[in-house]
């Protein structure tokens, strides 16, 4: 049947052979509290924030080995990855599946419309509303070679894969945030739906753990996260938001208001660590108050959620930031980096930021963290 299928589509068998078994080839990370994992209470989210980094060096040193003997299985069971350094990303498979998608999609139109325009096999190709519209079919048709469905993490992941390679050939498209992709997204977060809400309510049932194929360090490579434009910083500070400050549901997010964050400092003054605490109830009395913490990252200042916030700070309409429950706002269209301001007055609507939990809730760091 591989064989059949190759001759059919005009690519190798190993092609379809990888296409089916992909599932497999790529490591799906099992999900775990960080109380199973080290035998701590939490991670950045009570007041213990030196036992609090200490588990989040364990974690990330679980997903960093994890990722490099990831890539060496890989290495020995095929020769050639698409990769730049030291990238966990593997492009081949997201291309492939591209390819053998194209030329099935193609040859439906075909003898359905002679004459049709048909898609490009190289997408690099495409300017950026063609690349949404194509994409927006790709994630509703595409099937495993032996016509059965990818699971949504995996159909994350391959999207990851043409996300990469975008890049590496010098398109700066994003496609999971910028605007012109809008009926990608639409179609993509329909196909996901709710699979990450379901991840996290069926851990430890039927006595096994939930698992997913996305890491943090995926959406770092693959400028999901960090302060490249101004809806990628709305979506990092989404993502810390959700994991450090447990906001796990929309309407949580929704009531966020700058007025329940504070920044204070924890250690000497010769080691002193900046943190982020968010306060509920602001109501509450001084003495009773709770918060949840986020702490600086000195070891990458690129990846840090307090300098990450600041720098939102410094973007955002200095008279929307008294407005209570306004945090998330739409970026300004005509705004350029060097814009004093990056940002609307516009809150961000209960839909778009649905979409932005449904893509944050496949990756594992965070199902871990909010557990």
């Amino acid at each position: 049947l591989e064989r059949q299928l190759a001759e059919e589509y005009g690519v190798k068998a190993s092609t379809i052979a990888l296409l089916n078994s992909i599932e497999e080839e790529i490591p799906s990370f099992c999900i775990r509290t960080l109380h199973e994992q080290s035998g701590a209470s939490d991670n950045n989210g009570g007041e213990n924030g030196a036992e609090g980094r200490g588990v989040k060096r364990k974690l990330d040193d679980q997903v960093v080995a994890a990722g490099a003997a990831w890539k060496e299985t890989i290495a020995c069971k095929r020769a050639k990855i698409e990769t730049e350094g030291t990238n966990r990303i593997w492009i081949e498979p997201g291309l492939q599946s591209w390819q053998v998608w194209v030329r099935r999609h193609n040859k439906r139109l075909s003898s359905s419309n002679p004459g049709a325009a048909l898609l490009p096999e190289n997408l690099a190709c495409l300017r950026g509303s063609e690349l949404s519209a194509a994409l927006a079919l790709f994630v509703t048709e595409i099937r495993k070679p032996d016509d059965s469905l990818y699971s949504p993490d995996t159909l994350y992941y391959l999207l990851l894969g043409l996300q990469q390679h975008l890049f590496n050939r010098g398109k700066n498209y994003c496609i999971f945030l910028d605007s012109v992709f809008k009926k990608f997204n639409s179609e993509f977060d329909r196909m996901i739906g709710k699979f990450g809400e379901e991840l996290a309510s069926s851990r430890g049932l039927h006595g096994t753990q939930p698992r997913t194929r996305i890491v943090e360090e995926d959406m770092w490579q693959c400028r999901l996260l960090g302060a490249h434009t101004p809806s990628v910083l709305l979506n990092t500070l989404f993502y810390f938001n959700t994991k450090l400050f447990k906001l796990k549901t929309v309407e949580e997010h929704m009531a966020l208001s700058f007025s329940m964050i504070e920044k204070d400092w924890q250690g000497t003054s010769s080691d002193r660590c900046a943190m982020l605490k968010f306060y509920p109830n602001k109501s509450e009395t001084l003495l009773k108050k709770t918060s949840r913490i986020m702490l600086e990252n000195k070891d990458d200042p690129l990846q840090c959620p307090v300098k990450l916030y600041e720098f939102y700070i410094s973007k955002y309409p200095a008279a929307a930031r008294s407005i209570k429950g306004q945090y998330y706002v739409y970026p300004e269209s005509s705004c350029l980096p060097d814009s004093p301001v990056w940002y609307s007055e516009q809150a961000l609507s209960q839909h778009s930021l649905s979409v932005m939990l449904h893509r944050a809730l496949l990756v594992r760091e965070l199902q871990e963290a909010i557990a």
